[in-house]
């Protein structure tokens, strides 16, 4: 008999919970994708392995015999992945961050690296939230942080907080005293755009194409203070995250304006495989989690400035 690892583990989840939404909640899938994998194993073992009912399913003798076996199979694999993990030189974890993210600083978690993953290393880089998603997926990355515009299934997830994307204009900007407004009407103005290197950069490039209006760039850089003095001078507009006008100095010339796509209206979620126990990839997990929620009582986030 043929049958993945991941297809074990969610046919034991469903045998311990008596469930097919409590194995999904446990593996982090859909309850839709649970099903199929599932009867991908029936099919696969050529007998019935679970019996449904009305109040949920339950391990036929048949069931009960590779609940055994797959068992035994998981944890011989577990120990095999502690050895080779042992004995090889530990890399760095990988944590993958979009543009918001890193508009925050992330320097306290070397010291919570160090207290909880002793000698483990870090290295961050800055990432759409689709292709962090995707690398964790793979298993190429360790840690993103991330838009709940993106599905997140397969991986473990905690809500960071509100991240909202707003246009930030120069006191006397024709949008500057608008309640809220379209990206549309944004891309009929003059931009102190974000590079497309960046992953907001190409957010909003995308979003325009959609759109089928270019950005009108005057001024192009990669940091986001760069961006925000080029704005408080006059030279364009440009659209950020809320919450980063908090961590920026010299906002008080700036005035930010809602946008109204509900793609702009974006919760951070900081996710990892959820099939992980990496001890270095967990701190960071929860190094990220503790960060966010110290960074949320320590200030409130400046999402407009004072008209």
């Amino acid at each position: 008999m043929r049958a993945s690892f991941v297809d074990l583990q969610v046919f034991l989840h469903a045998c311990e919970c008596g469930s097919m939404t409590a194995a999904a909640e446990r593996a982090c899938l859909t309850v839709a994708a649970v099903s199929a994998r599932l009867r991908r194993l029936e099919e696969t073992a050529g007998v019935p392995l679970l019996r449904r009912h009305a109040r949920g399913v339950e391990a036929t003798a048949a069931g009960e015999a590779l609940a055994l076996h797959a068992r035994r199979v998981l944890q011989e694999v577990d120990r095999l992945e502690q050895r080779l993990r042992a004995g090889r030189p530990r890399r760095a974890t990988l944590l993958l961050a979009n543009t918001a993210a890193l508009g925050a600083p992330l320097t306290p978690l070397a010291g919570w690296l160090a207290e909880h993953a002793g000698a483990a290393r870090l290295t961050v880089r800055e990432s759409t939230s689709e292709a962090t998603v995707r690398a964790l997926q793979a298993q190429l990355a360790d840690v993103g942080i991330v838009s709940d515009a993106v599905s997140c299934e397969g991986l473990r997830v905690q809500p960071l907080g509100p991240d909202p994307l707003v246009v930030v204009t120069a006191r006397g900007h024709p949008l500057a005293h608008r309640a809220q407004v379209c990206f549309s009407e944004v891309l009929e103005h003059e931009w102190v755009a974000w590079g497309d290197d960046t992953a907001l950069g190409l957010h909003l490039a995308m979003q325009a194409h959609r759109l089928g209006k270019p950005l009108r760039r005057r001024f192009t850089f990669t940091r986001a203070d760069d961006i925000l003095a080029l704005v408080a001078q006059g030279w364009g507009l440009s659209v950020v995250p809320a919450a980063g006008l908090s961590q920026q100095e010299g906002t008080a010339a700036l005035v930010s304006v809602p946008l109204a796509q509900p793609w702009a209206q974006r919760t951070l979620l900081v996710c990892m495989d959820a099939r992980s126990s990496d001890t270095a990839a967990l701190a960071v997990f929860e190094g990220v989690r503790r960060l966010w929620l110290q960074r949320v009582a320590r200030t409130a986030p400046a999402y407009a400035a004072q008209r």
